[in-house]
Order: structure tokens, then sequence, then C-alpha cells
């Protein structure tokens, strides 16, 4: 069998070469390389007409700018199909365990608490996902992969592959995202692979010759009988355990966001040609994480060529993030029309970002952002809010 042929039926049988799987995984990666290949994909898409991700800019806290090199370690406990626990300890609250068992699942992070879809309806529990095992379900399964990229090189070395490969060119950019969803701005990639069980035990992905990230399964062990327990989820003490609904996040009418939210919530009376639709999100003021309640109107047109967010909260509450991506950006505007004060960030092509504009009215902060639309729309669509009757 050639190299080729080996490394095709080694990845699509990995899935189904062990009964179970525990280990760690490590994933390194470079903040300002991520950034650039970020603005490098969505000025891509958008000349391709896919449009491109609102991305937004955020600095550390105190302004400061983050550590470039970044590290994650997730522990996993894995049985295939659908049960599955991992543990991640990291510093600043960012913590989390996600534990599955077939439909069930729980989620626990210190800042937002405990979570499960526990006791929720069928209906209900359709819409309601906890995610789990995005780390290491790539490594494992790499299946996947087989569509999505170009193989240019197979080195053997011993009881591995050494591939290179490139993310394919010609495909949509939706089924590139999901099978590589978290290298899919990385123009070359490097696997090494398992040549008993066809697993990835690593995976290097490069931006212009430089390593952006590296995900690495540091521990593993196949085929064990894990103890009793260990798909099951214990709340560490005082902590209560809440459904998704507790939490907030369903869709919710204009007239029902306006009640809840304790602030003016305001709609654009008029939108550009063509058939739009609206979904409302409503976010309650959590004490827990000090996150101040805000309604977000998303705007999408129904043939996918737009879209449209409009930002709410309390003046006084936090701020807004900017769509630029560059750690240079945003470049921002101030101006004045009819007494009311306007900050606007343009679209940069050259950046791949999008236009926003912000503005105050009647206690409320509010922000309208838009990958297609120009800034100079946003600001007539902004001067056309109007207040939603409660």
């Amino acid at each position: 069998m050639s190299e080729l042929g080996e490394l095709l039926e080694l990845l699509y049988g990995a899935r189904r070469s062990f009964r179970t799987a525990r280990g760690v995984v490590r994933r390194t990666y470079s903040w300002r390389l991520t950034l650039e290949a970020m603005q490098r994909e969505n000025a891509r898409r958008g000349r391709r007409g896919g449009g491109g991700s609102m991305v937004m800019l955020t600095s550390g806290e105190g302004g400061e700018e983050p550590p470039d090199e970044r590290e994650d370690r997730v522990r996993f406990w894995f049985e295939p199909p659908a049960r599955l626990r991992e543990e991640q300890d990291a510093p600043e609250g960012s913590a989390h365990t996600t534990v599955l068992d077939g439909d069930l699942w729980w989620t626990y992070t210190p800042t937002f608490g405990a979570m499960s879809n526990v006791g929720v309806s069928d209906d209900e529990a359709v819409n309601m996902r906890a995610g789990g095992g995005e780390p290491f379900r790539p490594l494992l399964d790499p299946s996947g992969l087989l569509g999505v990229l170009e193989v240019e090189q197979i080195d053997v070395e011993a009881e591995r592959l050494i591939v290179r490969a490139r993310p394919r060119d010609d495909l949509e950019d939706f089924h590139r995202h999901v099978q590589l969803h978290t290298v899919s701005a990385a123009d070359e990639l490097e696997l090494v692979v398992d040549r008993e069980r066809g697993v990835v035990l690593r995976l290097t992905a490069f931006f212009d010759g430089q390593e952006l990230s590296v995900s690495e399964l540091e521990e593993i062990v196949f085929d064990e009988d894990f103890p009793d327990g260990t798909f099951v989820f214990v709340p560490p003490a005082s902590e209560e355990i809440r459904s998704p609904e507790t939490a907030g996040h369903r869709t919710y009418s204009l007239e029902e966001a306006a009640e809840l939210a304790g602030f003016a919530v305001f709609a654009i009376p008029e939108l550009p040609e063509g058939p739009w639709r609206l979904h409302v999100h409503f976010h309650p003021a959590r004490e827990r994480t000090s996150m101040p309640g805000n309604v977000v109107l998303f705007y999408h047109r129904q043939d996918g060529r737009g879209t449209l967010m409009v930002s709410h909260r309390k003046v006084g509450e936090g701020g807004f993030g900017w769509p630029g991506i560059h750690p240079d950006a945003p470049v921002l505007e101030e101006l004045e029309r009819d007494g009311v004060q306007y900050t606007v960030f343009r679209a940069d092509p050259e950046q791949g970002s999008g236009s926003a504009v912000t503005l105050e009215r009647d206690g409320t902060a509010i922000q309208l952002q838009s990958q297609e639309l120009d800034a100079d729309t946003l600001l007539d669509l902004a001067a056309s809010l109007r207040p939603v009757e409660k």
C-alpha cells in the first residue's frame, strides 16, 4: 500500500480503533499570529463574497496587552460515541468541567456556575447544547480532515506518519470552518499520525511559515474500563445546578425584551432594500459575573447576503467591542448629527473588518454593527431608531 493509501485508511478508521480513551491534550498558540491569520481569512472571505466574521478586538485587564503565547491543558475521558468528561484548570475563572452522558449534559465554571439540561423538556432540550470534546475529538477522529486537506508530503518514521498538508481553497467556507474550526486561518498543517490507531498525536498549524498553534496528545491511554461515576457530575459544595432557561438564553419578542430590559430598547423602522428577518436576544444582568443586562437585535437578510446587529445596554454599564482585529485598530471617528454624538468605525477591506456605529439615547448605549453595510448606511439607520413600546 502507498503512503497516501495508508494515511487515508488510518484517518478514516481511527474512530473505530479504540473503545475508550483517556488522556491530556495540550494546545499552545500565538495570540498575535491568530489575530493576523483571522484578519487575512476575513479579507479572503470578503473577496469571495461570503462575508467575514465579526471579530471583537479586546484588550487585557487595565488595557494591558495579553501575553502572546497561550497554553491550555485539558484532561479527558472519552467513551464514544456520546460519553465524555473534560476538565481544564486555568487562571482567571476560565477553568471548566463538561460532562456528557448520552443526551444529558452538565457544565461548570467558577464564573458562571453549574448548568445542566437534566429535567428540561424534550422540546426545549433540542435547542440546548453544551458542546464538549472540541480540544481532543478532531485528534481522535480525524476522518473529517480527509475532504478538506491537500496532502503534499508523507514521511514514514517508525510507528508514525509525518504529513504536510494545506487546507483546500476550493471549498465553501462553511465546510472548511466545520472541519478546521480551530485552525481555519492556517495556510499549512503538519500532522503526526499514529500508524497503529490512526489518531493524530500532534497537529501543528502554520501561518506564513511561523508556528500558529500546536494541539498535542500529551498523555493517551486506550481501552480502559472507567470507574463508576466518571460520567456523573457532582457540583462543588453549595453550588446549585441551574437549567439553561434559568440563565436566560432564549429568543424573545421585541416587546418582551423591552419589558424585561430595564432600559429603553430601539428598533429600526425601515431596513435597506430586501426582505429581512429579526431575532431578539435578551440577557439579564448577572450579579455573580457582574455582567450587565443587554438586548441584541439580529437582523438577517433572507437571501443570506447581509446581517445587522443592534446591541443595547444601560449607559454606564460597560462599553462595546469593535469589529477590528488588527492590534493597532480601531481608528474611531467622532461626529455629531442633530444633537446626537456618534462614534464610528469604518470598514477596512485590508483588515477584513466590518463597520460599527455607537451612540447614546435616553439612557441606553447602542451599537450597530455590520460586515456588509457601510458606516454611512449605519449612521442613517442609527438616526432612524425608534423606541419599542413596552
